[in-house]
């Protein structure tokens, strides 16, 4: 078994590393008539408001309750911040495990002598999005203030 999980991981790893070079798809450049066509469903995400404001929260629900009237009028249907917050916090609660085959993956590499072990572990991973958060910060020196980032 161990002689055929190095060819699998030296296959796997190069047919990984040919799909790098390909062109990205950018949403951002489908056509006007085929994003019409094939849209039906929007979920908003609050925008940032500016710093100076006193109180941002008034602005930011009248900003996202015209954006939304404005997309229903359109014939979208609308899925509210708040709601997309929501969904998205379950979606990162709910991932536990997604990513064990491709760690498995990355540990064969180390096993096979592709990587080394200190490779491997710059790997940062974590069962705690806001633990993860705090890991990346602290190797990017980005200071994290009190916004709660854990639900990204």
């Amino acid at each position: 078994m161990r002689v055929v999980a190095g060819p699998i991981c030296a296959v796997v790893a190069a047919l990984m590393a040919a799909g790098c070079g390909r062109n990205r798809y950018d949403p951002w450049l489908v056509p006007e008539e085929q994003f019409a066509a094939t849209v039906r469903t929007i979920a908003l995400v609050s925008t940032e408001m500016p710093q100076d404001l006193e109180d941002p929260d008034p602005a930011q629900a009248t900003f996202d309750s015209l954006l939304a009237a404005e997309l229903r009028a359109a014939g979208f249907i609308v899925v509210t911040p708040a709601v997309t917050r929501e969904i998205w916090g379950r979606l990162v609660d709910s991932v536990g495990g997604y990513y064990d085959p491709l760690l498995q993956f990355m540990q064969c590499t180390v096993d096979e002598g592709f990587l080394s072990p200190a490779q491997l572990s710059m790997i940062d991973v974590d069962d705690d999005a806001s633990r993860l958060l705090d890991t990346l910060a602290a190797k990017l020196a980005v200071p994290r203030g009190g916004e709660d980032l854990s639900r990204i």
